[in-house]
């Protein structure tokens, strides 16, 4: 599935799911109500640098999906993605971030061909929506995604929003907050 952080000892395996609910997590002011979901039924996602806000030990998987050149000129980003112990998915393994996976870009693809006739990803989001189905969770809730401005988010909403169609549509529980925007 992905390229595997060599020499690291992780939390969780990369290639499985520990749980069979997932809270995605992402920057806006409800995304604290993923931690309040009792952990022992939860995997609670983070994304890019939340980790600035939130201790990675509340998370069990990480995502970084941007292009490295993008997020190289943050060391302390890095520094910190490299300190931690649970899978940190990416364009690739990279040996300066020893617990970095390869993100299974080509697989979900395959995915979303199958249910749109093309690739259709337009955000972090989005992907980890797709893993999310992918790796068979019976459950799937997002926090703290609005995508509720223009410019860049505008093109990004509806394709989360087709996403957790995809997931309702396969029997999996989709939640959204109230206060989010998504799904309205």
């Amino acid at each position: 599935m992905t390229e595997k952080a060599k020499d690291v000892k992780l939390r969780v395996p990369v290639d499985k799911r520990i749980k069979d609910k997932c809270a995605i997590v992402g920057f806006t002011d409800h995304r604290v109500q993923a931690f309040e979901l009792p952990r022992d039924e939860w995997e609670v996602w983070g994304i890019n640098e939340l980790h600035r806000i939130h201790d990675v030990s509340l998370f069990d998987r990480w995502f970084e999906v941007h292009n490295r050149k993008d997020i190289d000129t943050d060391a302390p980003h890095i520094e910190a993605l490299g300190k931690m112990d649970i899978p940190v998915y990416m364009q690739a393994h990279y040996p300066d971030i020893a617990p970095s996976v390869a993100f299974p870009r080509d697989e979900l693809k395959k995915l979303s061909v199958e249910k749109f006739g093309r690739p259709y990803f337009t955000s972090s989001i989005a992907w980890e929506i797709a893993l999310a189905i992918k790796m068979g969770f019976k459950e799937i809730h997002v926090y703290g995604v609005d995508m509720a401005q223009d410019g860049e988010y505008f093109r990004e909403r509806n394709c989360c929003e087709a996403w957790l169609g995809v997931a309702a549509g396969a029997g999996i529980k989709v939640h959204v907050p109230a206060t989010s925007d998504l799904l309205k």
